[in-house]
């Protein structure tokens, strides 16, 4: 089970420059992300209680 709150982020910022006679006329600037949810951690994780994830409940309370 992966969880879908927990994941691990990528970052990458690409930039593309245009140049005409050596100067330049035009810079893009973008970041890409990529996130991969990491498998559920169950007893490792705070939010695991009683056997099951209560993440985003009403009654989430950590033990």
């Amino acid at each position: 089970m992966k969880c879908p709150y927990a994941a691990d982020i990528e970052q990458v910022y690409q930039d593309t420059y245009d140049y005409e006679d050596g100067q330049t006329v035009c810079h893009q600037n973008k970041l890409v992300e990529r996130r991969t949810f990491v498998d559920c951690l169950q007893d490792e994780c705070a939010v695991w209680v009683d056997g099951r994830c209560r993440y985003n409940q009403a009654d989430n309370y950590c033990p």
